[in-house]
């Protein structure tokens, strides 16, 4: 039954991502719900593998079907997202915070503002 069922979420995942979405949704939905369903299997009882199987199949397949949603993926950046130069900073362990500019077109990053770190003389 599991594996049934994981198979036609992973195909309709598959349908409104990616192709190569099919294996890891797939792998999702067998593995984590096996192994959030240990504590019921280990019990042994109908009821109670019944009782968490339902709201296990449930809850990751709306999980797995909105994430997409919810992060924004697209199959691939557009001739115009690629020639926008992206902005943004990111953390490092001896500098405070770089702020940089990606331009998409060379894959080149240029520093823009470079704050030192008390680390740093």
């Amino acid at each position: 039954m599991l594996l049934i069922y994981s198979y036609a979420v992973a195909k309709v995942k598959a349908k409104e991502t990616h192709p190569r979405a099919f294996l890891p949704a797939l792998f999702f939905m067998i593995v984590v719900t096996t192994v959030e369903w240990i504590p019921a299997l280990r019990i042994d009882e109908r009821e109670w593998i019944m009782l968490m199987i339902v709201p296990l199949l449930a809850v990751n397949t709306y999980q797995l079907l909105t994430l997409h949603k919810i992060v924004g993926f697209n199959e691939g950046p557009s001739e115009h997202q690629s020639k926008q130069i992206k902005k943004g900073s990111f953390c490092c362990p001896l500098i405070d915070w770089i702020e940089f500019n990606f331009a998409g077109d060379n894959n080149s990053v240029t520093v823009t503002n470079l704050k030192s770190s008390p680390f740093l003389p």
